[in-house]
C-alpha cells in the first residue's frame, strides 16, 4: 500500500511539474506576443511619422519645382522666345553672332540658356542656325522635328530630345510671317537658375516649420534623363541610397509636361536631415524599440529559464530527500532488526549459557552503537541546516584520544578487515572538539570499510603537518576516488559506484559531515590517492 501511495505522489509531482512547465511556456509565448505587438505598434508609429516627413519633403520639392519653372520657363525661355519674335531679333541674333549683345539686362541673363538659335522659314522652307559646329545629322534632325511640330504653340513649344546624345531640347514659337524661331536649350546652364530658385526663401510655410528647413538641413539633387546631375545642394549623405534610413525622409519627383514641358525628363530628389525632421514632427521621430524589446524578451526568457532550472532543482532535491529517507530507513532497519531479535532471545530465555548470553549482549551494544552513529549523522545534518551549535574546542593529546575512539568504533569493522594504527611519535596535540573528532573518525572508518574489499587492511594514522598543524588520515585498499570526483564526494547525498559493483550502502552524508566538522574546527578535509592504490582521506586540524 505504501508503494502505491509513493507512485501516486510521484505521479502527482510529475503532473504538477508538467503544469508549471506549460505555464512557463505560456508566459514566454504571451510575453513574445506582447513584444511583437509593441514592436508592430512602434513600427507603425514610426512609419506614420516618416510618411509625414516625406509629405513635407514632397511639398518642399513641389515648391522648388514651381520656382524653377518660373525661373527657367518664364524668366528664361519666355523672355528669349518673346525677343526672338520681334523684328529686331534678326539684327542682334542672326546678323552678327560674335558681337551679340542683348538689348536689355533681363534678356542678357537668359542668353546662357541657349546653345544656338534657329529660324525655320515659312512652310518649313529654309532652316538657319547660329551654330557653326552643328553636324549635318543633328541639323537635319532638328529641322525634321520642327517641321513636324504644331505651327502655333502658345506661348511657345518645347521639343524634348528623341535620341540622347544627338538631339537637343528645342524651344520654338511662331513668328508673324509664319516662320518658326527659337533656340536649342543648354541644360548644363540650368544650374544657376535652380540655385536662384532654391535660395529664394524657405521651401515650406512658416506655419509648418519652414523656418527649420535652412539650406544646410536639406539635400537636393536634380538630374536629367541620362542621370547627369545638373544641380546639387546640401549633404549628399541625406540622399545616399546605400543608407537604409535616409530614403525614408526623402521625396522624388520626375517632371513631365508642366509649363509646356520646360523641365520634361528632369528628376528632383529632396531629402530632410534627421535633426530638421525632429523639429517638423510634434514629439520628434520615434526611436527604434527593437533593442529594448529584444532585451526585455531576452530577460523574460532568462528569468523563465532560471525558474525552470529552479523547478528542476527542487524536483531533484525532493527526489534526493525521498532517496535519503529510504536509505536512512534501510540503514536503521538492520540494527533495529538485530536489536529486536536478540532482545526477544534474552527475554524468552533461549540462550544456552553465559557465553551465548554475553555474545547476545555484545551484539545488542554493537547495534545500538551503530544506530546511535546513524542517528548522530542525521541530527548533525539537521543542525547544520538550522544553525550549528558551538563546539568545545580545546587542546587535547591526540594518541590516547584516537585509541579511545577506535575502541569505540570497533563495531564498524567487520570480520576480514584489519585495522592498523600509525599514530607516529607521541606528544601530538590538537585543538578539537571530542565528539566532533569522534564523529569524523567514525565516518572515515565506515567509508573505508564500505568502499574497500571484504578483506583488506584499513590504516589510520596521525602526523605533523605544515605550519604547526596536525593531520589525521585513513587509507583503504579499494579502487580509490577518480580525480574528477574528488570534490563531488564531499557534497551531501553523493555516493560513488565502485568499479564492477553496485553502489555501496549508506545515507550519502558521512563525508559531508566530515568536511563540515573539520571546517568548523579551523581545519580542512580532502582526499588523494593512497600509495597502495586506494583512497587516502586526510583531515588537517590546528595543533
Amino acid at each position: 500500500m505504501a508503494y502505491r501511495g509513493g507512485e501516486h505522489r510521484a505521479a502527482r509531482g510529475r503532473d504538477g511539474s508538467i503544469l508549471v512547465v506549460l505555464c512557463l511556456a505560456g508566459l514566454l509565448g504571451l510575453t513574445g506576443v506582447f513584444a511583437w505587438q509593441a514592436w508592430s505598434s512602434a513600427r507603425s508609429h514610426r512609419a506614420a511619422t516618416e510618411a509625414v516627413v516625406r509629405d513635407y519633403a514632397s511639398l518642399a520639392a513641389d515648391e522648388l519645382v514651381r520656382r524653377s519653372l518660373q525661373e527657367i520657363g518664364y524668366r528664361g525661355f519666355f523672355t528669349l522666345i518673346s525677343s526672338l519674335q520681334t523684328p529686331e531679333a534678326e539684327s542682334w541674333v542672326f546678323e552678327d553672332p560674335d558681337q551679340r549683345t542683348a538689348p536689355e539686362p533681363r534678356l542678357e541673363r537668359a542668353l546662357d540658356l541657349a546653345r544656338y538659335f534657329f529660324v525655320l522659314g515659312p512652310e518649313g522652307s529654309e532652316f538657319r542656325t547660329t551654330a557653326a559646329d552643328l553636324s549635318a545629322e543633328e541639323r537635319d534632325s532638328a529641322a525634321r522635328r520642327l517641321r513636324a511640330a504644331p505651327p502655333r504653340p502658345n506661348p511657345f513649344g518645347v521639343l524634348s530630345p528623341q535620341a540622347p546624345g544627338l538631339d537637343s531640347t528645342l524651344v520654338y514659337a511662331a513668328r508673324g510671317d509664319g516662320a518658326k524661331v527659337g533656340f536649342a536649350a543648354e541644360p548644363a546652364a540650368y544650374g544657376e537658375w535652380f540655385q536662384r530658385a532654391f535660395e529664394a526663401g524657405p521651401l515650406l510655410p512658416a506655419a509648418i516649420g519652414g523656418e527649420e528647413l535652412a539650406p544646410e538641413r536639406l539635400a537636393v539633387e536634380i538630374t536629367m534623363g541620362d542621370a547627369t546631375v545638373v544641380f546639387a545642394q546640401g549633404d549628399p549623405e541625406i540622399l545616399d541610397p546605400a543608407d537604409p534610413y535616409a530614403p525614408r525622409l526623402a521625396s522624388s519627383r520626375t517632371l513631365g509636361d508642366a509649363y509646356e514641358g520646360v523641365l520634361e525628363g528632369f528628376t528632383v530628389r529632396l531629402g530632410i536631415d534627421r535633426q530638421a525632421a525632429e523639429a517638423l514632427v510634434i514629439g520628434g521621430l520615434p526611436g527604434t524599440r527593437v533593442p529594448l524589446l529584444l532585451g526585455l524578451l531576452g530577460l523574460t526568457a532568462v528569468l523563465l529559464g532560471v525558474a525552470f532550472f529552479q523547478l528542476r532543482r527542487s524536483q531533484a532535491v525532493a527526489r534526493l530527500r525521498e532517496e535519503f529517507v529510504a536509505r536512512v530507513s534501510h540503514e536503521l532497519r538492520t540494527p533495529l532488526a538485530q536489536i529486536r531479535m536478540f532482545s526477544e532471545t534474552l527475554i524468552l530465555g533461549r540462550v544456552r549459557g553465559p557465553e551465548e548470553r554475553r555474545r547476545s549482549l555484545e551484539i545488542l551494544d554493537q547495534e545500538a552503537r551503530r544506530l546511535s552513529y546513524l542517528v548522530e549523522n542525521v541530527l548533525h545534518l539537521s543542525r547544520r541546516r538550522r544553525g550549528n551549535p558551538e563546539l568545545d574546542l580545546r587542546p587535547r593529546e591526540l594518541a590516547p584520544l584516537v585509541q579511545e575512539i577506535v575502541e569505540r568504533c570497533r563495531f564498524l569493522v567487520p570480520d576480514g578487515v584489519d585495522l592498523s594504527l600509525d599514530l607516529g611519535p607521541g606528544g601530538l596535540t590538537v585543538t578539537a572538539d571530542r565528539d566532533a573528532l569522534h564523529q569524523i573518525l567514525l565516518n572515515l572508518l565506515d567509508n573505508a570499510v564500505k568502499y574497500g574489499p571484504r578483506e583488506q587492511v584499513v590504516r589510520l594514522g596521525a602526523e605533523s603537518g605544515p605550519e604547526g598543524r596536525v593531520r589525521l588520515w585513513v587509507e583503504d585498499q579499494g579502487d580509490g576516488v577518480p580525480r574528477g570526483q574528488r570534490e563531488r564526494i564531499w557534497e551531501s547525498f553523493q555516493r560513488l559506484r565502485p568499479l564492477g559493483r553496485r553502489a555501496a550502502e549508506g545515507t550519502g552524508i558521512g563525508l559531508s559531515v566530515v568536511r563540515d566538522l573539520a571546517g568548523r574546527q579551523g581545519g580542512r578535509a580532502w582526499v588523494e590517492k593512497a600509495s597502495g592504490g586506494g583512497a587516502r582521506f586526510l583531515v588537517e586540524l590546528p595543533a
